[in-house]
């Protein structure tokens, strides 16, 4: 087991073909590196039958909490690592007994008839693991621990003889290629390291590789003679140093290089020439374009997925009892994921419960306007009937003032016939009473009224009695 860190901004050097004016411009530099200092562990074992032991990555993180945006490249069924995040993205002692108790004995156990055979642990002598608790857990299981002396790790451990190497190698590949696909219109944060580690990881733990790196470090099979070779001074020897590169051709322009010669003649006069050269020159310039802008699309879409603010995962798993030093497997962060997704699920039906609430509130508010509308409209129009009974009560009384007034004036001219010489008294006729005008015994100057009441006139059929009054 050894540890590696990674500065997720900077690349290591590699060889590049480009040209002297780009070079003279300065353009090749931006690219070389993003500039993040962040740094991110690798505790990386391997065993001498080939395999791995599922890695464990440690972020820097001041809350000591990993953030969903970070893995979010990370699927259970494809992926066997785990993760971990302390504040400088460097192992300690919690962290180093936590990777022995919970990574290195689940996964070895198998492999030594279930913690019934020992175990040999080759580590170095970091205070991480060369502590009393590391190795007194050890001694209780059966764990043989081994540690290289100092300052020999570079020759005597596998990893760095010929693992970290290849997976620097390969992890600069993948980060470069990543960087040219951004052209510079992104930074390289902790969300984008896992996408590019786990490639170069595949390529660098393969199981060809492990095997050779415990053969040039001595321990399967035992042969020491290369290595003492190694640290023995030599006579200076010319080495030749060969380089070579490749570069992409591109298959578009070649077809249409080849369908140009099909059909012009190559002996042809200059402008000919100069044409097809055209021709091929815009093709090959579309391709670049069309590459490029595959590159901005995809850049685009990432920058997006990158401002979504991340979500700590880990802090609702997180026992009473246990300490800060944690480590979550796959299934674990599957797990975390699950969890928040049923929460934002139940914060979506939240969510709908209080708008269908809203809703409800705003119906009943419309319904209370439209009530409070239509009591109005009938107001209206019981006030307009109102108005018009009473106006038809005011025309009644006013036709009865009318016929009073006609009656005092019939009563009042019939006064005045009464009083000329030599005329009748004028009978005035009403529906039940008849006025009759006569000459005061006192006074003949004066009239006196007497009424008398009308008899009813009989009718046909009735008999008549002979009787005066």
């Amino acid at each position: 087991m050894d540890e590696k860190g990674f500065l997720i901004g900077v690349l290591q050097k590699m060889q590049r073909v480009y040209s002297k004016e780009a070079f003279q411009k300065g353009n090749i530099v931006a690219a070389g590196q993003d500039g993040n200092r962040e740094w991110i562990t690798l505790i990386a074992t391997i065993c001498m039958d080939g395999s791995w032991i599922p890695p464990t990555l440690i972020y820097q993180a001041v809350s000591g909490d990993i953030q969903d945006t970070w893995v979010t490249e990370v699927d259970p069924k494809e992926h066997q690592v785990h993760f971990a995040s302390t504040a400088t993205g460097w192992t300690n002692e919690n962290l180093g007994y936590k990777w022995l108790t919970t990574v290195f004995d689940r996964f070895s156990k198998a492999k030594a008839r279930q913690g019934r055979d020992y175990r040999l642990l080759i580590l170095d002598g970091h205070n991480s693991h060369l502590n009393i608790r590391f190795l007194d857990w050890c001694g209780e299981h059966k764990v043989l621990v081994a540690y290289f002396p100092s300052h020999s790790t570079h020759r005597l451990q596998p990893l760095d003889v010929s693992i970290f190497g290849p997976l620097a190698q390969y992890y600069s590949e993948e980060a470069d290629l990543w960087l040219y696909k951004c052209t510079g219109l992104r930074s390289f944060t902790k969300r984008d390291f896992f996408a590019i580690f786990w490639p170069a990881f595949l390529k660098a733990f393969s199981e060809k590789n492990i095997l050779s790196a415990f053969k040039k470090a001595g321990l399967q099979p035992k042969e020491y003679d290369h290595i003492i070779k190694a640290i023995t001074r030599q006579p200076l020897e010319e080495v030749e140093h060969s380089s070579g590169s490749s570069i992409l051709s591109n298959l578009e322009v070649r077809v249409v290089r080849r369908f140009i010669e099909t059909v012009v003649d190559k002996k042809v006069n200059k402008k000919t020439r100069k044409l097809v050269n055209t021709v091929e020159a815009l093709t090959a310039q579309n391709e670049l374009l069309k590459h490029e802008n595959n590159n901005l699309r995809s850049t685009i879409i990432e920058e997006k997925n990158q401002r979504a603010r991340g979500k700590g995962l880990f802090e609702q798993m997180r026992d009473e009892q246990e300490s800060k030093a944690l480590i979550f497997s796959p299934n674990k962060i599957q797990q975390a994921r699950d969890r928040f997704a049923e929460k934002e699920r139940q914060e979506a039906q939240e969510q709908l419960q209080k708008d269908a609430r809203k809703i409800k509130r705003q119906f009943n508010k419309q319904q209370k306007e439209r009530d409070l509308e239509q009591r109005k409209i009938d107001r209206e129009i019981a006030k307009a009937e109102r108005a018009k009974r009473d106006a038809k009560l005011k025309a009644q009384r006013i036709a009865k003032k009318e016929q009073q007034a006609i009656d005092k004036q019939l009563k009042a001219e019939g006064k005045l016939a009464n009083k000329k010489p030599g005329k009748k008294p004028i009978q005035i006729a009403s529906p039940k009473k008849v006025h009759v005008a006569v000459k005061s015994p006192q006074n003949n100057t004066e009239p006196v009224f007497l009424f008398k009441r009308l008899r009813r006139q009989p009718k046909p059929t009735e008999k008549v009695r002979d009787k005066s009054e």
